[in-house]
Protein backbone atom coordinates (compact mmCIF):
# COMPACT_ATOMS: atom_id res chain seq x y z
CA UNK A 1 0.00 0.00 0.00
CA UNK A 2 1.56 3.57 -0.36
CA UNK A 3 1.41 6.10 1.44
CA UNK A 4 -1.90 7.73 -0.85
CA UNK A 5 -3.78 4.70 -0.79
CA UNK A 6 -6.40 3.79 1.33
CA UNK A 7 -5.57 3.02 5.53
CA UNK A 8 -5.86 -0.16 6.46
CA UNK A 9 -5.66 1.34 10.33
CA UNK A 10 -8.45 2.11 12.79
CA UNK A 11 -7.61 2.32 16.11
CA UNK A 12 -8.35 2.75 19.85
CA UNK A 13 -7.27 5.66 21.36
CA UNK A 14 -7.71 7.66 24.94
CA UNK A 15 -7.73 4.17 26.88
CA UNK A 16 -9.70 4.31 30.18
CA UNK A 17 -9.29 1.48 32.62
CA UNK A 18 -10.35 1.17 35.85
CA UNK A 19 -11.82 -0.06 39.28
CA UNK A 20 -15.25 0.85 40.83
CA UNK A 21 -16.01 0.49 44.57
CA UNK A 22 -18.17 -2.56 43.61
CA UNK A 23 -14.93 -4.51 42.40
CA UNK A 24 -16.12 -4.21 38.70
CA UNK A 25 -13.54 -3.72 36.19
CA UNK A 26 -13.89 -1.68 33.42
CA UNK A 27 -12.65 -0.28 30.09
CA UNK A 28 -13.51 2.20 27.65
CA UNK A 29 -11.61 3.50 24.69
CA UNK A 30 -12.78 5.50 21.32
CA UNK A 31 -11.82 4.23 17.57
CA UNK A 32 -10.31 6.75 15.73
CA UNK A 33 -9.55 6.13 11.77
CA UNK A 34 -9.88 7.06 7.96
CA UNK A 35 -13.35 7.76 7.03
CA UNK A 36 -12.47 4.79 4.14
CA UNK A 37 -12.54 2.23 6.74
CA UNK A 38 -16.05 0.65 7.60
CA UNK A 39 -15.75 -0.76 11.30
CA UNK A 40 -17.68 -4.38 11.83
CA UNK A 41 -16.80 -4.91 15.12
CA UNK A 42 -15.33 -3.51 18.07
CA UNK A 43 -15.11 -5.25 21.31
CA UNK A 44 -13.55 -4.51 25.05
CA UNK A 45 -13.43 -7.67 27.17
CA UNK A 46 -12.37 -7.49 30.63
CA UNK A 47 -10.32 -10.86 31.59
CA UNK A 48 -8.67 -10.56 34.71
CA UNK A 49 -8.68 -7.58 37.12
CA UNK A 50 -5.00 -6.69 35.71
CA UNK A 51 -6.08 -7.90 31.63
CA UNK A 52 -7.78 -6.70 29.27
CA UNK A 53 -8.80 -7.30 25.28
CA UNK A 54 -9.60 -5.15 22.53
CA UNK A 55 -10.38 -6.37 19.43
CA UNK A 56 -11.22 -3.97 16.26
CA UNK A 57 -12.48 -5.10 12.87
CA UNK A 58 -13.25 -2.99 9.84
CA UNK A 59 -13.36 -3.51 6.21
CA UNK A 60 -11.60 -1.22 3.32
CA UNK A 61 -11.14 -0.89 -0.36
CA UNK A 62 -7.67 -1.22 -2.14
CA UNK A 63 -7.08 -1.83 -5.25
CA UNK A 64 -10.93 -2.70 -6.23
CA UNK A 65 -10.84 -5.41 -3.85
CA UNK A 66 -12.43 -5.23 -0.21
CA UNK A 67 -10.18 -5.90 2.45
CA UNK A 68 -10.76 -7.32 6.44
CA UNK A 69 -8.46 -5.88 8.69
CA UNK A 70 -8.38 -7.21 12.43
CA UNK A 71 -6.55 -5.89 15.06
CA UNK A 72 -6.32 -7.23 18.41
CA UNK A 73 -4.80 -5.62 21.74
CA UNK A 74 -4.11 -7.94 24.31
CA UNK A 75 -3.49 -5.39 27.41
CA UNK A 76 -1.79 -6.19 30.74
CA UNK A 77 -1.54 -4.02 33.76
CA UNK A 78 1.70 -3.87 35.24
CA UNK A 79 1.68 -1.55 37.95
CA UNK A 80 -0.31 1.76 38.28
CA UNK A 81 0.89 3.37 35.53
CA UNK A 82 2.37 1.01 33.12
CA UNK A 83 0.45 -1.19 30.87
CA UNK A 84 2.34 -4.13 28.47
CA UNK A 85 0.65 -4.10 24.71
CA UNK A 86 0.96 -7.17 22.11
CA UNK A 87 -1.03 -5.85 19.06
CA UNK A 88 -1.95 -8.10 16.37
CA UNK A 89 -2.89 -7.06 12.93
CA UNK A 90 -3.92 -9.32 10.16
CA UNK A 91 -5.41 -8.70 6.78
CA UNK A 92 -7.70 -10.98 4.61
CA UNK A 93 -8.86 -10.58 1.11
CA UNK A 94 -12.19 -10.11 -0.16
CA UNK A 95 -14.17 -9.12 3.45
CA UNK A 96 -13.54 -12.39 4.57
CA UNK A 97 -13.11 -13.48 8.13
CA UNK A 98 -13.29 -17.16 7.49
CA UNK A 99 -10.86 -19.16 10.28
CA UNK A 100 -10.11 -21.09 7.28
CA UNK A 101 -8.23 -18.47 5.05
CA UNK A 102 -4.68 -17.25 5.24
CA UNK A 103 -4.37 -13.96 5.72
CA UNK A 104 -2.63 -11.81 3.09
CA UNK A 105 -0.51 -10.64 6.00
CA UNK A 106 0.09 -10.38 9.92
CA UNK A 107 2.48 -8.66 12.02
CA UNK A 108 2.85 -8.43 15.98
CA UNK A 109 3.80 -5.58 17.94
CA UNK A 110 4.95 -5.03 21.64
CA UNK A 111 5.19 -2.18 23.63
CA UNK A 112 4.09 -0.40 26.99
CA UNK A 113 1.62 2.36 27.27
CA UNK A 114 1.48 4.56 29.67
CA UNK A 115 -0.67 7.67 31.29
CA UNK A 116 -0.15 10.94 29.22
CA UNK A 117 0.18 14.66 29.96
CA UNK A 118 -2.80 16.42 28.80
CA UNK A 119 0.14 18.06 26.34
CA UNK A 120 0.84 14.60 24.79
CA UNK A 121 -2.92 13.80 24.42
CA UNK A 122 -4.12 16.77 22.77
CA UNK A 123 -0.64 16.24 20.50
CA UNK A 124 -2.07 12.84 19.81
CA UNK A 125 -5.51 14.24 18.65
CA UNK A 126 -4.16 16.91 16.81
CA UNK A 127 -2.24 14.46 14.76
CA UNK A 128 -5.12 12.10 14.36
CA UNK A 129 -6.93 15.40 12.95
CA UNK A 130 -4.47 16.57 10.48
CA UNK A 131 -3.84 12.77 8.88
CA UNK A 132 -7.87 12.84 8.52
CA UNK A 133 -8.67 10.43 10.86
CA UNK A 134 -12.11 11.09 12.75
CA UNK A 135 -13.70 9.35 15.63
CA UNK A 136 -15.48 6.17 14.64
CA UNK A 137 -17.25 5.00 18.09
CA UNK A 138 -16.25 3.93 21.44
CA UNK A 139 -16.39 0.30 23.13
CA UNK A 140 -16.46 -0.56 26.42
CA UNK A 141 -16.57 -3.62 29.04
CA UNK A 142 -16.50 -4.60 32.38
CA UNK A 143 -16.49 -7.53 34.84
CA UNK A 144 -17.58 -7.43 38.61
CA UNK A 145 -14.46 -9.80 40.60
CA UNK A 146 -16.20 -8.78 44.08
CA UNK A 147 -16.78 -12.66 45.79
Amino acid sequence: MSSNGPSLHASPTSLLFGQRGDGTIYVRTGIWGKTDARIVNATAQVLTPNRIKITEEHLVSADSRVLRVTQKYSLLLKDKKVIDCLETVQINSDGSSSPYERPIDSVNFHGVLRILSDKEDNEIRTELLREGDVSQGTVEGSKNFSQ
